[in-house]
């Protein structure tokens, strides 16, 4: 009898022991949910641990604190304990997904991937899964892919997240104006976030709605105030709408907040530039430089100082800089006209070409090929390259003033005189006038070549052609005092033209000056052929 007493007694005790033990990891798990709900990651990850020690084959403690693990950032460790969860209770909850979670927090993308598509394989409804594998395709730039899985989850799921990945996606893929409604959307339930404002601003910028752009960065930078990027977009903005004095402003404020941003002092130096403040325009440009040795847009602003101030040496080896960092059409287009005002035309062709390759849109780029072929007188190339200007822009007076030159060099006046007309009616240009008067005195129209090189004058007071050609034409017109007092201004202007001395002295021969041999012989002197007859003619003699 007593050992039946001592028997049963023995396992009640046994019984206690066990129940005791079941209760301590169960109460320990609770515990560790409490705290885990509260963010308290550290105090669960110790109540999870001690559950595991009570219970070693618990598989929802390791589930738990794989969670907390995740939450602190211990990706490897927590990835441990929801491959040891899943181990034991394969799918358990959301272990997978956790899984595929930490392997893309751990950039290990392909295999955040098998996981998250395990997921989906034996539930084709978890939204979770899908949300998440999207997530990782965009971080994988497979935007279309991501914006499928997006697209799976259904309303339930509608996340200010949600809408802000969809919007990254089309930014990503450059579709602007289809990103921009999932931003709105972003906004409407979370209007707490900088970042949904700031990525809207930036589809905004990319259309050129600089105005939308501007109103998303001010309400970006409000939300955060550290966020020097938003202030940098809207210094952009301004700049874009030449409003330098304000954007020089926000680049300030930029500089603030990230005194290492180089583009900050870049673009504070093309505000200067814009300006014609040179010497400032070069200090910040530098320092820009100095920050990020790359900077391609620094050395693009430093080349067009260069050119701006006719320093053409100079101007192209920082344009050539600039293109080793980034082969813009812009800049090959800078370069191309150093090279033209270098009078290297050759290698401004060159150039005017890799512009035109890069960005066939802007007329100036044609122009300006036409030119360079205008000035090796391949007049068909560069009537062609004009031709194309014009019908892109009818409002560029350069494309019709040089496609006049063509036309004039190769003889037809009177479709030269239509090009300097159509030039001149957007840019009264002295040369311009100049070249339509000769035209016109070629015609033998010299009454209006003289209203012409009367404009040119009144431009310009000291342009010695003008005077010298109106000098001429009133000698056909046989105005012989007033082409006389014109052609003396255009030889105190140049005291080395010989047909301005070559027209004096026929002028002075009308006139019965005895001193018309002496202006003959001085134009021949000057190189001037055409006088060497009016010497033999006259008699002119030693």
């Amino acid at each position: 009898m007593k050992i039946r007493i001592c028997f049963l007694l023995f396992s009640f005790l046994i019984a206690n022991f066990i129940f005791a033990q079941e209760e301590s990891s169960d109460t320990l798990l609770y515990s560790g949910q409490q705290k885990l709900s509260k963010k308290d990651y550290a105090g669960a990850i110790s109540d999870f641990t001690r559950s595991i020690k009570a219970d070693t084959i618990n598989p929802r403690a390791f589930y738990k604190r794989g969670i907390c693990l995740y939450e602190t950032k211990e990706y490897t460790k927590a990835l441990k304990d929801f491959k040891k969860a899943d181990y034991l209770k394969p799918n358990l909850e959301n272990t997978r997904i956790y899984t595929g979670l930490c392997y893309y927090k751990m950039k290990d993308y392909q295999k955040a991937l098998a996981e998250l598509d395990h997921v989906v394989t034996l539930n084709p409804e978890n939204d979770i899964a899908w949300y998440d594998l999207g997530i990782v395709k965009y971080e994988m730039k497979e935007y279309d892919e991501a914006l499928k899985d997006f697209f799976k989850t259904n309303e339930l799921l509608e996340t200010a997240e949600k809408n802000s990945y969809i919007g990254l996606c089309y930014f990503k893929k450059q579709k602007y104006k289809e990103a921009f409604p999932y931003f709105s959307a972003a906004i409407a339930i979370d209007t707490s976030d900088a970042d949904f404002f700031y990525n809207r601003g930036l589809c905004s910028y990319e259309v050129k709605d600089y105005n939308k752009a501007f109103f998303d960065f001010t309400r970006a930078a409000k939300l955060d105030n550290s966020l020097y990027e938003a202030h940098y977009n809207k210094g952009l903005c301004l700049f874009m709408k030449a409003n330098y004095i304000e954007a020089i402003k926000e680049f300030d404020e930029t500089i603030k907040l990230n005194a290492k941003y180089h583009n900050g002092y870049v673009f504070k130096g093309a505000c200067y530039f814009f300006q014609k403040k040179y010497a400032e325009a070069k200090k910040e440009l530098n320092t820009g430089l100095a920050l990020q040795p790359k900077s391609d847009e620094a050395y693009f602003y430093l080349a067009w100082i260069e050119h701006d101030n006719a320093n053409y040496t100079a101007s192209i080896p920082l344009f050539t800089k600039s293109i080793g960092y980034a082969t813009k059409a812009e800049t090959f287009y800078g370069r191309g006209l150093s090279y033209y005002k270098s009078a290297d035309y050759q290698k401004g062709i060159e150039d005017f070409k890799n512009a035109i390759a890069r960005n066939k849109t802007l007329a100036e780029y044609f122009t300006y090929l036409g030119a360079c072929y205008y000035q090796i007188q391949n007049d068909e190339e560069a009537l062609k390259n004009l031709n194309i200007a014009a019908g892109m822009d009818s409002t560029s007076s350069n494309t019709y003033y040089f496609r006049g030159l063509v036309k004039y060099q190769k003889g037809n006046d009177e479709e030269a005189i239509a090009d300097f007309t159509r030039s001149l009616k957007l840019v009264p240009y002295h040369v311009t006038y100049y070249y339509r008067a000769d035209s016109y005195k070629l015609l033998k129209k010299y009454t209006e070549a003289i209203a012409d090189l009367t404009a040119a004058i009144d431009i310009d007071k000291n342009y010695e052609k003008a005077w010298q050609e109106r000098g001429a034409c009133k000698y056909y017109l046989l105005k012989h005092k007033e082409a006389l007092a014109d052609l003396n201004r255009a030889i105190e202007l140049d005291p080395k033209d010989g047909k301005a001395f070559y027209y004096r002295g026929a002028v002075k021969l009308q006139l019965r000056d005895n001193t018309a041999c002496a202006d003959f012989k001085k134009a021949v002197l000057l190189g001037y052929a055409k006088a060497k007859e009016e010497v033999a003619n006259n008699k002119c003699g030693g």
